[in-house]
């Protein structure tokens, strides 16, 4: 099967003041097509590992774009439209595609947009329908919405602090992709939101 593969990685911090746009994920990564694939080969990143765990599974992989920021205030308005616009763009334009996986943070914010993460969900729901999976994989304090688990199948989050499990969650999220294209799991969300505070050190 043709699996699409992207990411869109960057942790916002509401408290700052720091807009990061084009140049600053530059500095980083910027990859488009087979560019994704070379860039992220053999890293501990979870893309690396959702690529990996993809590939030995037999499936053909269709890299798209990625785009890393680390981490700051909130992504420029432009530049984040551009990003979504080139990964959602992409996959309408790949052919058959039969999954996606995605490498995401899941608490990016622009500076128009709250929910960017769920925004790009969205938009490729819309464009696959709702047959094809959707897997991503998520930082452990991801700000998961209500509309992120509407439009997607799979959503894993990282369990460690510092992330040594970036790589495995890449992994992890692929592999549920993998057995559900083979109709050997069926994977099912909810969501429910408390009121609590939970320490990041020791809450893997």
């Amino acid at each position: 099967m043709r699996i699409a593969v992207a990411g869109f990685e960057y942790e916002g911090n509401s408290f700052s003041n720091k807009i990061d746009g084009r140049a600053d994920f530059a500095d980083k990564l910027i990859a488009e097509g087979a560019d994704v694939v070379r860039r992220f080969e053999g890293k501990g990143q979870a893309l690396s590992g959702g690529i990996e765990t993809l590939r030995a599974a037999g499936h053909e992989i269709v890299p798209i774009f990625a785009a890393r920021g680390g981490s700051g205030g909130c992504v420029e308005a432009t530049f984040a439209q551009e990003c979504i616009e080139r990964i959602v763009s992409g996959v309408e334009n790949a052919g058959q595609i039969d999954g996606v996986y995605l490498a995401l943070h899941g608490a990016m914010i622009t500076q128009d947009l709250a929910d960017p993460e769920g925004e790009l969900l969205s938009q490729l729901r819309a464009v696959l329908g709702p047959s094809v999976p959707i897997a991503a994989s998520l930082d452990l304090h991801a700000h998961v919405t209500h509309r992120m688990v509407e439009a997607a199948t799979i959503l894993v989050g990282y369990e460690t602090y510092p992330h040594e499990d970036a790589h495995r969650t890449g992994a992890c999220a692929a592999d549920l992709l993998v057995r559900t294209l083979a109709g050997e799991i069926k994977p099912v969300m909810a969501l429910r939101k408390i009121n609590a505070i939970v320490p990041v050190l020791g809450g893997g």
